[in-house]
């Protein structure tokens, strides 16, 4: 499990990392977890995630673990298809339009129809949709 998870990290970061490159020229990588730069999707699709009960779900938080890792983890571990949404900048204000309190993380999926603030809030509707509880 630990070496899945390890894994994974390395994947996530080579993941934004060719997203950066293909979206922007050398000189405009971000060069800190602080930058203007726009925000990157990234794309988690296990196998048969086709089949699986939850669709459309995302994930929006900053380039960094915090409060948004333990949904990440959590969506990972129960191999929910999610597009993970990072953002760069603390002054890029585009997610507070989204956010019910204006935080983040947030998360959706076709299901829900709004967003769901608040990582335990989150973390409980993956849970209960996943069969966790």
């Amino acid at each position: 499990m630990v070496n899945q998870m390890l894994l994974w990290c390395l994947q996530m970061l080579i993941l934004v990392f060719v997203a950066l490159a293909t979206t922007t020229g050398a000189a405009e990588a971000p060069t800190g977890l602080i930058a203007d730069h726009p925000p990157v999707r990234l794309q988690y699709r296990p196998p048969n995630s086709d089949k699986h009960a939850v669709q459309g779900a995302e994930l929006h938080y900053f380039f960094l673990r915090g409060l948004g890792e333990i949904p990440r983890l959590l969506l990972e571990l129960t191999e929910t298809p999610y597009d993970s949404v990072m953002y760069f900048s603390r002054e890029a204000k585009e997610y507070k339009d989204m956010a019910p309190f204006g935080q983040m993380p947030l998360y959706t999926d076709k299901e829900v129809g709004t967003w769901v603030a608040q990582q335990g809030s989150i973390v409980r509707y993956i849970a209960r949709r996943a069969g966790l509880t």
